[in-house]
């Protein structure tokens, strides 16, 4: 930062504070003045010089005074173009102003929400002041009335799910721990071929025990989970998976206001056929879900399903995760990786490369070279 640059931000922003001075007297003063210079601080003074000081000090207090209105735990959100006349500050573009407890995932959610809104991006404040995130977005100028109660109504939702997410996320993690200790105690005792949970062999039991701890290793965003039920008709040809009344959490949270027993609309959509096709032994399922993430990165969902079984082997449920691979999954070394490690082996042993020779090591580069999930 130039000086000449770095010294026409000090005195915008002494401007600033100094029209807080002029304004607001009394105890609400000194902290006020303090949150408009906090406001500003970390914005650069490129994005700042060049602004009118009654603007920048205008952006903060109307900011903060939606904050003050804020009840404990709840989320406030204003879409809206200020003008001077009816705020007392202006803006040549429309701002959306948020104030909620400080948690992840909070940015790169709203503004993934605002772009696929259509939104342009050009300005992004958030400062985090006693545990709350206030977060001031300048996007495209939009129209009054219906598009912004639109694009409010969908901030609010997706901020929903980001605390749905943030608070559940223990509680996630330790399911998949806790199946993953399911799958250990069903695990036969002896080495061979022994079958275990549900009739599945032992190795595919491990490789799946293996898998649930890497995800809750830091390797899965945990999302959301739900328990369903595989109801079956009367004649055995028709299967529906039903949740679990009381088992969602995270984004798959229970809807009060909704029917616990709706069936789940990505199964239905999987043809008869195809369903008998997947191994009953097979106890994961890991696919895409038909959802896109409103949380943290716009990527479709990442859907890890483990199968529930009777004493004899029939599969009668699922355990759904939903969620996103993290940056250390997409770059673990594919022998770390439960699941994708024996398919791994197994391609290189079909491929019949001694295992030293350059061939066998090219090979191994290609493998490294692939995108884990494609490979998954």
């Amino acid at each position: 930062m130039t000086v000449p640059l770095q010294e026409a931000r000090t005195s915008l922003l002494d401007r600033a504070t100094a029209y807080v001075r002029s304004r607001i007297h009394g105890a609400q003063a000194e902290a006020a003045e303090h949150f408009v210079r906090s406001y500003w601080e970390r914005v650069p003074a490129e994005d700042i010089v060049g602004r009118d000081p009654v603007d920048l000090a205008g952006a903060a207090l109307a900011h903060l005074h939606l904050g003050e209105r804020r009840p404990p735990g709840t989320t406030q959100v204003r879409v809206y173009t200020p003008t001077f006349d009816d705020h007392g500050w202006a803006s040549t573009h429309s701002v959306v102003e948020v104030v909620v407890d400080d948690m992840p995932f909070l940015l790169d959610s709203i503004s993934m929400a605002l772009v696929r809104q259509g939104c342009g991006l050009h300005l992004v404040i958030h400062p985090v002041v006693d545990g709350v995130s206030y977060i001031h977005v300048e996007i495209d100028r939009q129209p009054a009335g219906e598009r912004m109660d639109t694009l409010r109504a969908d901030l609010l939702g997706v901020l929903e799910d980001v605390r749905a997410a943030v608070e559940d996320w223990p509680a996630m993690r330790a399911q998949a721990l806790a199946l993953a200790d399911e799958l250990q105690e069903r695990l036969p005792s002896g080495d061979g071929d022994e079958r275990g949970y549900g009739g599945v062999p032992r190795e595919d039991c491990a490789e799946a025990r293996d898998f649930l701890r890497f995800l809750a290793d830091d390797h899965f965003i945990f999302l959301g989970f739900r328990e369903y039920e595989l109801v079956r008709d009367d004649g055995g040809e028709g299967e529906t998976l039903k949740p679990v009344s009381g088992s969602g959490l995270g984004v798959l949270r229970d809807d009060p206001g909704a029917h616990d027993s709706a069936p789940s609309r990505s199964f239905a959509r999987v043809p008869p056929e195809l369903r008998r096709q997947s191994p009953a032994t097979e106890p994961l399922i890991l696919t895409k879900a038909g959802a896109r993430a409103t949380v943290h990165r716009p990527a479709p969902l990442d859907y890890v399903g483990v199968k529930r079984y009777d004493a004899d082997g029939v599969v009668i449920g699922e355990r759904r995760f939903l969620g996103l691979y993290t940056s250390t999954m997409h770059k673990a070394p594919t022998a770390e990786i439960p699941v994708l490690r024996r398919t791994v082996a197994a391609v290189k042993k079909r491929a019949g490369f001694a295992p030293a020779s350059h061939d066998a090591k090219s090979l191994a580069e290609v493998i490294e070279a692939l995108p884990r999930l494609e490979l998954l």
